[in-house]
């Protein structure tokens, strides 16, 4: 065998290990066969062609036949393809190849032999390679002579690859070694999609890949149907090569199992009585159980527990798309009719209702309300995509204009939710032209406004909290969630703030108070409190998640930080599962917050990234805005203050000038936990400062409750105490109404600091004891504060023992200019900082443990030596060696390290 030369031809993305594998056989010059087996658009046929371009340029001549489904009943028909080239040129042709070709009767041995011969001797004037591609639909004698010789091909000039589709038993012997093409990676699959449609919207890259399961056609075609309908309300919209790719599948079925696999794609929820009920009327007589068993044959179908089911998703569109529209329409009048009322798929569709949409030819009122009920049941159980193609085809089936508005916006906020932009505006676009009722109007209006990088104004805020309180409650309950969490971010002024409270009564007890925490928090706080403290996490609103986003959202609100992460943790969880990523966005940005005022800054970090990753690709920039200042604040704490400050400034610069309240009180306490954390002091002073200043942009007194420790002690530090110390008492106040336990925290921190000397120690320790403070980061702070101020009174002893757990603590948490604060205290104070002194006693040998007791009882040297039988100079040696170990940089300190880590006992007395 000879290795040939050459250039080698890029392979498919994912496919390089089977390329591979077929260029080998191509290398080798023959004297093998390979099948190359996979589903629709795995890919099979480019394979076969860069191995034929690899081929070409200097290898075996290439002979190349493709099955053709027309002649799939003609004998020899493949065959006298494959070998015309060769058959052009031979002197004469083989007896039993002529008899074939010439349409008699032949011996299929004698044919597969003299097609071996024929092969042989052309490939040793030049080898050759036979590429067949879709052998499933070769005729049955040119298979049968294929495997004849590719099971005597050892030593010959010739190579065979035969790729065909999958199925579950080889046809006529087919049975050598095997490629088996199946779906891609994932990660594979995502670098194909990024490569094939760079510009498409993130949030469609995913449910492109969800529906494409790998398959790498699926992925190139899908994105080119986007934007397409089906009559279908759960149906994918497929291009025409894809759906031919997936529906000749069918081919060779009897034309009952054929309607059979339709009314499937129409209705695949139902068990096998319904199908094949509902093929007796789409047939016009009885149907068996035997007709669906070719498709269970041939892999198309599985049966479990009386439900037929496509094995390949795709496969049920692409039949569906097959099939005319005619055919489609009687299938779905079939179940219409065999279906009970109501009959339920198991994920709370109404089937009669379905297929009654999917055959509406105008409006019809009866039939766009029951739509709506059917969208209000999915989205109950989860299935927010399906309960937005409801709405939007209840909309087309409503002739009162203002319903069909409603109901169109409705489908327009799922859309948004989900993170379709394009979706979403384009709905809404369809419901503007249309008479919306006023709260409708507002819906529409906060829509367009979420996408926008700066919040609502005021006054829209205003109006929409007026139109709310006018509403009918179904509209109603929307719009003033909407219009509640648009005002977290500014500020709509009093009179707005108390036309929501008072909207509000309409709605049950959880979402009122949700909602006027969020439009008055501090007015609300208490009883929203003692409400979330029994409340469950478990979520039974009009979709799951959206109550306990919304609850988790006012406890943040309120300073209820341990109380928010629960319900926006299941929130999350939610939202993921329901792929509405807009709305995950959200709930994360609201949970990496919460984690920073919780100072968990491991859990903020792993938040604020995958929000912001979801913002952008979702169009929410006051999320990606407010992410990105929770990174920022997680880097700064972490000494990254040049990268922080960077950050905080970019999105200061985006929000100031439009009044973002809420974001600016973030950028304040990013920047002032920055600057405390890089010694910046009275930098962090006037950036904490303005959180309390009344006419501030960023002015807010909950906000300011909650960092008033961070602010005492930058002011401390940068002798500024003087602005801080009447501000106690205001914030001691708004403590005390919200009982925000950060607050309380913040106030347990920050009055031993600013305390006279006579009660700064009792406060310190009253702090440290109190329940409230909790958290390693806060609870290492106060004991770096109070070892400093222990320090500062030459109360040394005390303070190493403060100052040394702060600087592990710091360490074990990764907060090295925390740690480094600590180190410096340390040395200070005699010891060194560069690790615990309670790791000492285990570095010590028993000699020298032996001679630091006896140094710390207060003997000389000399006494020592005397005693151990030693020189008084090999003691001073040990001591030398001794300090390091302990951590300690002289004689006096002996007593009190083993006073502490090493207890006298009886022999040690």
């Amino acid at each position: 065998m000879t290795v040939v030369a050459r250039e080698t031809a890029p392979a498919p993305l994912g496919r390089e290990a089977e390329l591979d594998r077929l260029r080998g056989l191509v290398d080798a010059a023959g004297g093998a066969a390979l099948s190359v087996r996979g589903g629709p658009g795995t890919g099979k046929t480019l394979l076969l062609d860069l191995v034929a371009a690899y081929a070409e340029r200097g290898g075996p001549r290439v002979l190349r036949v493709a099955g053709c489904r027309p002649e799939f009943a003609l004998a020899w028909g493949g065959l006298h393809r494959l070998l015309r080239p060769l058959l052009a040129g031979a002197n004469a042709l083989p007896a039993a190849l002529s008899t074939a070709f010439g349409g008699a009767a032949a011996d299929p041995f004698l044919v597969a032999l003299a097609t071996l011969d024929l092969l042989s001797a052309a490939g040793r004037d030049e080898p050759l390679l036979l590429l067949v591609d879709d052998a499933q639909w070769l005729d049955e004698e040119t298979l049968g002579a294929l495997a004849y010789v590719a099971r005597r091909l050892d030593g010959e000039p010739v190579g065979l690859v035969v790729a065909r589709r999958s199925s579950p038993e080889p046809r006529s012997g087919l049975d050598w070694p095997e490629l088996r093409l199946g779906p891609l990676p994932a990660e594979l699959a995502v670098r194909l999609l990024a490569e094939e449609h760079p510009d498409a919207p993130a949030v469609l890259r995913e449910r492109w890949l969800r529906e494409a399961a790998g398959n790498p056609l699926a992925l190139r075609e899908l994105p080119r149907s986007r934007g397409a309908r089906t009559d279908q309300l759960d149906g994918v919209p497929l291009t025409p090569r894809l759906a031919d790719a997936f529906a000749s599948e069918l081919f060779g079925l009897r034309p009952s199992t054929r309607a059979l696999l339709l009314l499937l794609a129409a209705d695949a929820g139902g068990t096998l009585a319904e199908l094949l009920a509902a093929g007796a009327r789409f047939t016009g007589r009885p149907v068996e159980p035997a007709e669906l068993l070719p498709a269970l044959d041939g892999g198309l179908v599985t049966l479990t527990a009386g439900r037929p089911a496509f094995t390949q998703p795709l496969l049920r569109w692409a039949i569906y798309a097959d099939a005319s529209r005619a055919d489609r329409y009687r299938a779905h009048q079939a179940f219409v009719q065999v279906l009970e009322p109501h009959a339920d798929d198991g994920t709370g569709i109404d089937r009669r209702v379905y297929h009654r949409a999917a055959i509406a030819s105008g409006p019809d009122a009866a039939l766009a309300d029951a739509l709506d009920t059917v969208a209000e049941q999915v989205r109950r159980r989860g299935r927010v995509a399906l309960a937005a193609r409801c709405y939007e085809a209840a909309a087309g089936l409503s002739a009162d204009p203002e319903h069909r508005g409603r109901r169109l916006v409705d489908a327009a906020v799922l859309a948004d939710q989900l993170g379709d932009r394009d979706d979403a505006l384009r709905t809404a676009d369809l419901a503007d032209a249309l008479p919306l009722a006023p709260a409708d109007q507002q819906r529409v209006r906060l829509l367009r406004l979420a996408q926008e990088p700066t919040p609502p104004a005021p006054a829209v805020v205003r109006d929409a909290a007026r139109h709310a309180a006018d509403a009918a409650p179904e509209a109603a309950s929307s719009l003033l969630l909407t219009v509640a969490e648009h005002s977290r971010w500014t500020d709509p002024g009093r009179r707005a703030r108390e036309a929501l409270r008072a909207a509000a009564g309409r709605l049950p007890v959880a979402e009122r108070l949700a909602v006027e925490a969020l439009a008055a928090p501090e007015a609300t706080a208490r009883r929203l409190t003692e409400l979330l403290t029994d409340l469950p996490v478990a979520d039974e609103g009009p979709t799951p998640g959206d109550r306990n986003r919304l609850l988790g959202t006012a406890a943040a609100a309120v300073g209820q930080f341990a109380l928010a992460v629960p319900l926006l943790t299941e929130a999350a969880r939610r939202f993921k599962a329901q792929h509405r990523q807009s709305m995950l966005a959200e709930a994360l940005t609201e949970r990496a917050w919460a984690h920073v005022q919780l100072r968990q800054w491991s859990a903020a970090l792993d938040d604020a990234t995958e929000a912001g990753r979801l913002a952008r690709r979702t169009g929410r920039p006051r999320c990606s805005a407010s992410s990105a200042l929770a990174e920022a604040v997680v880097g700064g704490v972490r000494g990254g203050t040049e990268p922080a400050l960077a950050s905080i400034d970019r999105v200061e610069h985006v929000v100031q000038p439009h009044g973002a309240g809420r974001l600016l009180a973030q950028v304040q306490v990013a920047r002032g936990l920055t600057l405390l954390t890089a010694g910046q002091y009275s930098e962090a002073v006037d950036a904490f400062l303005r959180l309390l200043t009344a006419g501030d942009p960023a002015c807010s007194a909950l906000a300011g409750s909650w960092v008033i420790g961070d602010l005492a002690e930058a002011s401390v530090r940068a002798g500024r105490t003087d602005e801080v110390q009447p501000l106690i008492e205001r914030v001691e106040v708004t403590a005390e109404r919200t009982g925000s336990p950060r607050a309380r925290m913040a106030l347990l921190y920050a009055r031993p600091l600013l305390a006279a000397d006579d009660t700064a120690e009792a406060l310190f320790r009253t702090a440290l004891s109190s329940e409230h403070v909790t958290g390693p980061f806060t609870r290492s702070r106060l004991q770096l504060s109070y070892g400093e101020w222990l320090r500062r009174r030459r109360r040394v002893s005390d303070a190493r023992h403060q100052l040394a757990a702060a600087h592990a603590a710091f360490t074990a948490l990764g907060l090295p200019l925390w740690a480094d604060r600590a180190r410096a205290e340390l040395l200070g104070s005699g010891i060194r900082g560069d690790a615990p002194p309670s790791a000492g006693l285990t570095d010590l040998t028993a000699a020298e443990l032996q001679i630091a007791r006896l140094a710390a009882s207060g003997k000389s040297n000399r006494q020592i030596g005397e005693q151990l039988f030693l020189s008084h100079r090999t003691v001073s040696s040990h001591l030398y060696r001794i300090y390091p170990k302990l951590r300690i940089s002289s004689r006096a300190q002996l007593h009190e390290v083993l006073a502490r880590l090493d207890p006298p006992t009886e022999d040690s007395a």
